[in-house]
């Protein structure tokens, strides 16, 4: 954010005149004072805000994590994790002018999505309570390791392709992944021991969609048959 970056080189060069440090970052003067001094104005209007300035930075250096790791947040997602900053929870519209504010380092825009995003689970604390299960596992030496899995699952919808809103770094491009929805349909879930030796993944499908037929025992040869204009083994 430019704004930052004027306030850190004007700290840094105290001597440089206020003005030359705007014309040289391209920042408002009123938006200069009000990050100098820790409070934020609207339109030349003190407002009161519902993060910090530090806490609305962590908030997109976590966004940006995210996006390293593949995940893009999508605003209702934005608006979950201001709240863990925030006694009062942030408005509907907060996200859209939060993107607005720091437009120098991200930006909103729809994305193709086909992976989950498991914003629940994967924080830094269950990641390192997971490989440390995982390291007392191999040093108790109790199990073989042809008979230690990694287990790993994805989800997909039964309908077409669709986009999703997401807030990503300034300059993701619009062709990578999003998040898929909480219509999740069908979860495949696949294991390999440590061994290399894969099992065959299991479908797990929602009960009451299933059709009698899926489970009726067939012949042994597989046979092809129409069915309107779709075929099926």
């Amino acid at each position: 954010m430019n704004v930052d970056k004027a306030v850190a080189y004007h700290k840094q060069h105290p001597s440089v005149h206020v003005k030359d440090v705007l014309k040289r970052f391209t920042v408002p003067k009123s938006t200069f004072f009000d990050h100098l001094s820790g409070t934020h104005s609207a339109r030349g209007v003190n407002t009161t805000r519902n993060l910090s300035l530090q806490q609305e930075a962590a908030l997109v250096g976590t966004i940006n994590e995210f996006a390293r790791r593949g995940t893009f947040l999508a605003p209702r997602h934005m608006r979950e994790l201001a709240n863990r900053f925030t006694d009062e929870p942030v408005g509907k519209n907060w996200p859209s002018t939060f993107i607005r504010r720091h437009n120098d380092d991200i930006s909103s825009k729809f994305f193709r999505f086909q992976e989950i995003a498991r914003l629940e689970a994967d924080t830094p604390s269950n990641r390192a309570a997971f490989h440390g299960l995982v390291k007392s596992v191999y040093d108790d030496h109790f199990h073989p390791s042809h008979n230690l899995y990694n287990m790993d699952e994805t989800g997909f919808t039964l309908s077409n392709e669709f986009n999703e809103r997401g807030v990503t770094p300034k300059h993701t491009t619009s062709k990578s992944k999003g998040t898929l929805p909480k219509d999740t349909h069908i979860t495949v879930v696949a294991a390999i021991s440590t061994s290399d030796s894969p099992v065959p993944p299991y479908l797990i499908y929602p009960g009451q969609h299933f059709i009698e037929e899926w489970t009726t025992p067939r012949d042994s040869e597989p046979k092809m048959m129409g069915a309107g204009q779709s075929w099926r083994r």
